[in-house]
């Protein structure tokens, strides 16, 4: 009988909330060292670590943690309150974590090992990229940078990227001036991938870190989040011009609390179509 993958799907968590854990779904805290809360599950502030950054790096803290402190076969990121749809259900959002849930969406170990085995990567949705609160114009990921955050971290990126890694740069520019984009820093990766990808990322951020001042504006100070969620873009257009790996999008599911009979009212619509985009977890 062949050996089971070791996969390995961290979900990130910064406060109190429903826990979902099995074997290849893991809870972590993230920003840990920063946190006056202990959480319940493993920390991101244990071995070699960037804790202390999670301010800066969002959830990349436990991207980092991963790469340097688990063994796996497939490594993967999602957040608490956003999951892979490994079923294609159809469905947008989820509201708890009962066992009728799980099956829904294919949120158990054997369903989660016979996907994953089938792919080299596993990536969140690429979808058109609108300006904030007008849904109906489309713009480019360089566009949409430039009116949401500051652009000349954005332009620094680019330059360490020119220099550091010229092969990337023709990915770098295509993805900048499409109009799709995918977002959150989710995937799962095989473990040959995963290993290249952080090195390759954080290779870039901490060179950035060390050309950049950070805002004092808590959104903005996000940056290396922020960069980070275009880098995986950038990263994964390589290996589709490049490289012979399978890799495929997964829709997905987000967390929603809010009663039933409100599940069609406008502002629910309004709410989840914010929610889908905020980025603090």
């Amino acid at each position: 009988m062949p050996s089971k993958s070791n996969i390995k799907i961290f979900v990130a968590y910064h406060k109190k909330s429903p826990i979902i854990k099995t074997e290849c779904l893991i809870p972590i805290q993230v920003g840990r060292a920063l946190s006056k809360e202990k959480l319940d599950m493993i920390g991101d502030d244990t071995g070699d670590n960037i804790s202390i950054k999670n301010s800066n790096y969002c959830e990349l803290t436990a991207l980092y943690w991963m790469w340097k402190n688990v063994e796996a076969d497939y490594y993967g990121l999602f957040h608490y309150r956003r999951l892979f749809d490994f079923k294609n259900s159809g469905k947008l959002f989820f509201s708890n974590f009962s066992r009728k849930t799980c099956n829904k969406f294919g949120w158990n170990d054997k369903e989660i090992r016979e996907y994953c085995e089938n792919y080299d990567v596993v990536s969140a949705p690429i979808s058109d990229i609108h300006p904030p609160g007008e849904p109906n114009k489309i713009i480019s990921a360089y566009e949409l940078y430039e009116i949401s955050h500051n652009v000349l971290d954005l332009n620094k990126t680019i330059e360490i990227i020119k220099d550091k890694y010229p092969t990337f740069l023709d990915s770098t520019e295509e993805y900048l001036n499409q109009n799709k984009s995918s977002y959150f820093n989710m995937m799962i990766m095989k473990k040959e991938v995963f290993s290249d990808y952080c090195e390759w990322l954080f290779s870039i951020l901490f060179e950035l870190e060390r050309q950049i001042p950070v805002s004092s504006n808590a959104y903005q100070a996000r940056v290396f989040g922020f960069i980070g969620e275009r880098l995986l873009n950038i990263y994964i257009n390589q290996l589709k011009k490049e490289k012979n790996y399978k890799i495929k999008e997964v829709i997905n599911i987000v967390e929603s609390n809010l009663k039933k009979e409100n599940k069609n009212s406008l502002l629910y619509d309004v709410k989840m179509f914010l929610l889908n985009k905020d980025r603090r977890w």
